[in-house]
C-alpha cells in the first residue's frame, strides 16, 4: 500500500479512496446488527461483582454480571504446547472452553466467573504465566524478523527478548514496546510508546545492523512516533533503558512518555 501512496501522492490517494468509497456506499449493504447499549443500572450491576484484585487490564468485566474476560500475558507471543494445554484446561474448567488469540499476541479467556479469577491467577503463576499488567515486564511486541521473513533485516525477537529483562521497563510495566525487523512495520513500531525499526544504520562511521528508535506516539491525539535516534543491535537494551531513565527524570507526576516527549521535545532523549 505504501508504494501506491508514493505513486499517487497523498492527495491522489485520498481522491481515489473517496471515489471507491462512494461507489461502495452505493451498493446494497446488509443492515448492521443492532447493538444493545447497557443502561446505567446495568453498568452498575456489572461492576458491582468485583473479582479478587479488582478490575485491571488483564481482568475485564463482561456485559453479563459476574463474568470476566481474562487476558493472559504471553511474552513475545511465544507459547509452547504445554502452556496451551494449561490454558485450554483453564478454559474448560472455568470458562466456556474457548481461547482467543489477540492482536497483541496474548491469549484471552472469556466467561470466567469473577469468584474464580484468583484460582486462575494462582494456576497461571505456577507455570510462570501472568495476567496482563501483573508480570512487571513491559508489553513487548516483535515481528518474526530476519530468521523467518525474507524482508526482515534484523532478528526482532532477539531484541525483544533482551528488553524483557530490562529493569527500567520492569519498573514501568505499562509501557508498550514494538520491535519491527525492517521498515515495513509488521509490529507497528510507529504506535508503540517506544518503537524500534530494524535496518542498516551508520554509527561511528560504520554501517551495521541496528534500529531506528521512535518516540512520541499518542493515537488518541492522532500522533505517531518519530525517529529520535539510531542504535546498533547490541545496544538496544541500553538505549531503551536510557530513554526510560530520561523519562523518569523529566516527567511531571504521572505524565506519560508521549506527553513528556511532546512537552520537552525529542532532543533530551536523542542526547
Amino acid at each position: 500500500l505504501k508504494f501506491v501512496v508514493e505513486r499517487l501522492g497523498a492527495d491522489g490517494f485520498r481522491a481515489a479512496w473517496e471515489q471507491y468509497f462512494e461507489a461502495a456506499k452505493a451498493r446494497p449493504q446488509p443492515a448492521p446488527a443492532p447493538v444493545e447499549i447497557l443502561g446505567e443500572a446495568d453498568r452498575v450491576a456489572v461492576l458491582s461483582h468485583v473479582p479478587a484484585g479488582g478490575w485491571r487490564p488483564g481482568v475485564r468485566p463482561q456485559r453479563t454480571p459476574g463474568l470476566a474476560t481474562l487476558v493472559v500475558d504471553i511474552p513475545l507471543g511465544d507459547c509452547c504446547g504445554a502452556d496451551f494445554e494449561l490454558l485450554s484446561d483453564i478454559a474448560d474448567r472455568h470458562g466456556d472452553g474457548v481461547l482467543h488469540l489477540d492482536r497483541d499476541q496474548n491469549v484471552r479467556l472469556r466467561n470466567i466467573p469473577v469468584d474464580r479469577v484468583a484460582a486462575v491467577r494462582e494456576t497461571l503463576s505456577g507455570r510462570g504465566l501472568h495476567l496482563l499488567g501483573e508480570s512487571h515486564v513491559a508489553a513487548v511486541r516483535a515481528c518474526t524478523g530476519s530468521a523467518v521473513c525474507d524482508l526482515g533485516i534484523t532478528r526482532a525477537p532477539d531484541a525483544g527478548a533482551t528488553l524483557l529483562e530490562s529493569p527500567a521497563l520492569g519498573r514501568n510495566s505499562s509501557l508498550r514496546v514494538h520491535v519491527s525487523g525492517c521498515p515495513n512495520s509488521c509490529a507497528q513500531h510507529q504506535i508503540g510508546d517506544i518503537g524500534l525499526s530494524g535496518g542498516k544504520v551508520r554509527i561511528g562511521g560504520k554501517t551495521r545492523d541496528g534500529y531506528q528508535l521512535y518516540l512520541g506516539a499518542a493515537l488518541g491525539e492522532r500522533r505517531v512516533g518519530e525517529v529520535v535516534g539510531r542504535v546498533a543491535v547490541e545496544h538496544v537494551r541500553a538505549a531503551v533503558d536510557a530513554v526510560v531513565n530520561t523519562w523518569e527524570a523529566l516527567r511531571h507526576g504521572s505524565e506519560s512518555l508521549a506527553a513528556c516527549v511532546e512537552r520537552v521535545g525529542a532532543e533530551p532523549f536523542a542526547a
